[in-house]
C-alpha cells in the first residue's frame, strides 16, 4: 500500500477496533465511541502516525453538528432556566478551572498535563482539542496533555455514570422532572437545497472557521481566539436556531446529523489517540498516582458540587439536576443512561441547552489555563 491508503487503513482500522470495544457494556457502562481514542494510544505507543488535518476535520465536523442540532433548543430552554442553569454550569467549570490550577501549584504539574486531565475529567473532547491547538508547536506539551487526558477520560466517564446511576436509583424514581419542552420547529412548505443538509453544514462550517480566526484583545495584553470549535460552535448555535430562510430549510436531516457527529469523532479520537501514544507510558510513569487522584478530585468535586448547588439552590428535581450536572461536565453517556433507566426523553432539552455553553466556557477556560 501506498501512504495514502495506508493512513486510510489505519484510520479505519483504530476506528474498527475501538468501535467494538466500545460496545462492550459492563454493568451499564460502556465506552462507546471514545474507546477510539484508547485504541489510538495503543497504535501511537507502537508507531501509527496519523496527519493532524484528520483530527481538525473530525472535529469541526462534529461541533458544527452539535450546534446545528442544539441551536433552536439552546434559546427557548435558555429563556425559561437559561441563567439558572448556566450560573451552576459556569461554577461547576470554575471549580475545576480552580482544581487544575491547584494541581499546577501543588505538585509543579506541567500546564498541559494538568490541562489535558481537567479536558479528561470533564469528557470534553472539543475543550482538549482547542487546548491542544495552543500548545501544537510544542511535541512534549501535546503529549503531556494528550497522556493526562487519556489518563482520566475513563475516570472521567465511569465516576459520572456512576454518580448518575446511584444517584436516580436512591432519590429520583419517584421524583417527575419538570422538564422544558421543546416546540418543534415549523417546517410546512419548507424543502431542503440537499436531501441530508449538508449545505447548510458546510456554510456553518465556513463561517465558524472564519469567525474563530478573529483575534480577541483581552485585559493585560493577551489575545483570544475561538479557534475551530468555538467559532463553528457560534455559527452552528445562530443557523440552528433560524432553522429556516423563507421555504429554505436549513436543518440536518437526523439520519445525516448523527452520521457526521460519529465519523468526526472517529477521525478525532483516532488523531488525537495516536499523537498522544508516543509518550503516553513515559508520562504515566512519571506521574502514576498524583494523575489517579488528581483525575478523581478533577471529576468529584466539581460534580458533587454542582449537584449540590443545583438541588439547595435552584431547588431543582433530581432528574433536572442530574441532566444539567451531564451537560454541565459535557457527559452525553451519563445522560443516555439517565433517559434509559428514567424513561424521560425529554430531559435532552436541559442537556441541549446547556451543553453548549459548558462547551464553548471549557474552550475559553482551557485556552486562558495555558497563556
Amino acid at each position: 500500500m501506498n501512504a495514502v491508503s495506508e493512513t486510510i487503513f489505519s484510520v479505519f482500522l483504530i476506528g474498527l477496533i475501538g468501535l467494538l470495544i466500545g460496545r462492550i457494556r459492563i454493568k451499564g457502562i460502556s465506552f462507546g465511541i471514545s474507546a477510539v481514542f484508547f485504541v489510538g494510544l495503543l497504535f501511537g505507543h507502537f508507531g501509527v502516525e496519523l496527519p493532524p488535518v484528520l483530527q481538525s476535520t473530525g472535529l469541526v465536523l462534529f461541533i458544527t453538528a452539535v450546534g446545528l442540532s442544539a441551536g433552536q433548543g439552546f434559546l427557548q430552554v435558555l429563556r425559561r432556566s437559561g441563567l439558572a442553569y448556566g450560573a451552576i454550569c459556569a461554577v461547576t467549570v470554575g471549580i475545576g478551572a480552580l482544581l487544575c490550577l491547584g494541581l499546577i501549584a501543588l505538585w509543579q504539574m506541567d500546564a498541559s498535563l494538568a490541562v489535558g486531565m481537567l479536558a479528561g475529567a470533564f469528557t470534553s473532547s472539543t475543550s482538549y482539542a482547542a487546548a491542544k491547538d495552543v500548545v501544537a508547536a510544542s511535541q512534549e506539551a501535546v503529549a503531556a496533555m494528550a497522556a493526562g487526558y487519556g489518563v482520566t477520560y475513563p475516570i472521567g466517564l465511569i465516576c459520572k455514570v456512576l454518580f448518575v446511576q446511584t444517584v436516580y436509583k436512591k432519590n429520583g424514581a419517584k421524583e417527575e422532572a419538570e422538564t422544558v419542552k421543546v416546540a418543534p420547529l415549523e417546517k410546512g412548505g419548507c424543502r431542503r437545497l440537499d436531501p441530508h443538509g449538508l449545505i447548510p453544514l458546510s456554510a456553518a462550517i465556513i463561517g465558524g472557521l472564519l469567525l474563530g480566526g478573529v483575534t480577541i484583545p483581552l485585559p493585560g495584553g493577551v489575545c483570544f481566539t475561538l479557534g475551530q470549535t468555538g467559532g463553528p460552535l457560534l455559527v452552528g448555535l445562530a443557523i440552528g436556531q433560524i432553522g429556516r430562510v423563507g421555504p429554505v430549510d436549513l436543518t440536518l436531516s437526523p439520519g445525516a446529523e448523527e452520521v457526521i457527529k460519529q465519523l468526526g469523532l472517529l477521525l478525532f479520537f483516532a488523531g488525537a489517540g495516536t499523537e498522544g501514544g508516543k509518550a503516553f507510558a513515559d508520562i504515566l510513569g512519571q506521574w502514576g498516582m498524583e494523575l489517579l487522584t488528581g483525575g478523581l478530585l478533577l471529576v468529584l468535586l466539581p460534580l458533587g458540587i454542582g449537584y449540590f448547588l443545583a438541588r439547595t439552590v435552584l431547588r431543582a428535581p433530581v432528574l433536572n439536576s442530574l441532566a444539567l450536572m451531564s451537560a454541565s461536565m459535557t457527559s452525553t453517556p451519563s445522560l443516555a443512561l439517565l433517559m434509559d433507566i428514567s424513561g424521560k426523553k425529554d430531559i435532552a432539552f436541559i442537556y441541549a441547552a446547556v451543553y453548549p455553553i459548558s462547551l464553548l466556557l471549557m474552550v475559553v477556560v482551557l485556552q486562558l489555563l495555558l497563556l
